[in-house]
This record gives C-alpha cells, structure tokens and sequence, in this order.
C-alpha cells in the first residue's frame, strides 16, 4: 500500500511531457515553411528552363553578372539584392501583398538553379563545385534574409487587409516603428550579404579557375 502511494506521489511530482502539436508548430513556422517549399519549386523550374533552352542567350545574361574588380561586383550585387528586398517590403506595406509574396522565394529559387545549372552544363563536376563554393552560401544567406523580410511582410500586409477591409478595429494594431526597425536591420543584413560575396566572388575568382 505504501509503495502504490509513493508512486501516486511521484507521478505528481513528475511534471507531464507536453505532447508535440505539429499542426500548431507548421501555423507557427508556416511563413517559412511555404517560404522553403516555393523556393524548391524555383530550383526544380529554374533547372527544367535552362535544360530546355540552354544558349548562348541565358549563357551571355549569367556571364555579365561577373565582374573582375570588387566594386563592379558589389554594385552589382548590391542592386540585385536590394531590387529582391524592396520588393518584398514593398509587398508588406500592400494591401494584398500577402496572398502573392510567395512568389519572391520562387524568383530567387529560378535565378539560383539558372546560374548552378549554367556552371554545370559547362563545366561538368568542377562547374558544380564551384557552383557549391562560390554561389550556394551567398544564395542560402540571402535566402535566410529575405524569410525574414517575408515573415515581417507578410504580418503587416495581413494587418493591413484585415484593418481596411474587414475593419477589425478592436483586435489589430499595427506598431509601425517595429517593422521600421525589422527592416532597417534586415537592409543592413543585405548590405553585408552583397559585400561578402563580392569579396569571396573577385578574391577567389582569380585563384579558382574553371
């Protein structure tokens, strides 16, 4: 009898394991879950197109975006970066920017299996290591910014719609300073994004030759 009471005893001590919600962790994390998810469909169409229309066309585009010297490149890669995320902040601060924002993920996933594929069809097995080293991690890190971006972007539009069109007036309240400040760091992020990749792009250009 008394052994059954310290059991009861210490089953109450013993706080329960909280059991894990998958449907509550995707609505949590769905931003970038559908983020991932459209930018896998840009890698697979981005692939598909350059297989089907390789040429000196699409070959001549990806080329003219290499540059020798670093401030070529880094303005370069600075108005690229830059045109993806005033884009996407463009589409938070509209109306109904949310149900479409997906598409950036979709864009950046197309231009990225564009250039990977360019490297591999043309080079081969050293095309796609250099494809791993030298575009890869600067796509990942771009790519982690801009889920950021959308997250934000996405909330803010959302608010936006459901204040102007089902005037939810008493359950949504915008605090505009804190997405000023998200993007005035996600901004600065981007700008150390494109000036790490100009400097891995003309340092290592000249050593890693194809």
């Amino acid at each position: 009898m008394q052994l059954l009471m310290n059991e009861k005893e210490n089953e109450k001590a013993e706080p329960k394991k909280e059991k894990i919600n998958i449907i509550s962790i995707f609505k949590k994390n769905k931003t970038i879950i559908y983020s991932i998810f459209f930018y896998s469909a840009g890698l697979l169409f981005g692939a598909f197109i350059y297989k089907k229309f390789q040429g000196d066309t699409i070959d001549s585009l990806i080329i003219s975006g290499s540059y020798s010297l670093f401030l070529q490149q880094f303005f370069h890669n600075l108005a690229r970066y830059y045109l993806v995320f005033s884009i996407t902040v463009l589409l938070g601060i509209c109306l109904i920017g949310f149900p479409i924002i997906n598409v950036i993920p979709i864009i950046l996933g197309f231009e990225t299996a564009i250039r990977i594929s360019y490297y591999y069809c043309n080079f081969g097995i050293r095309g796609f290591g250099y494809s791993m080293l030298m575009i890869a991690p600067f796509a990942c890190l771009l790519l982690t910014i801009i889920i950021l971006t959308i997250s934000k972007s996405f909330e803010l539009s959302k608010k936006i719609y459901d204040l102007t069109v089902k005037k939810d007036l008493d359950n949504v309240e915008i605090n505009y300073k804190s997405y000023l400040r998200s993007y005035l760091i996600y901004g600065i992020m981007i700008l150390i994004a494109a000036a790490a990749d100009s400097v891995a792009a003309t340092a290592l250009g000249g050593i890693i030759v194809l």
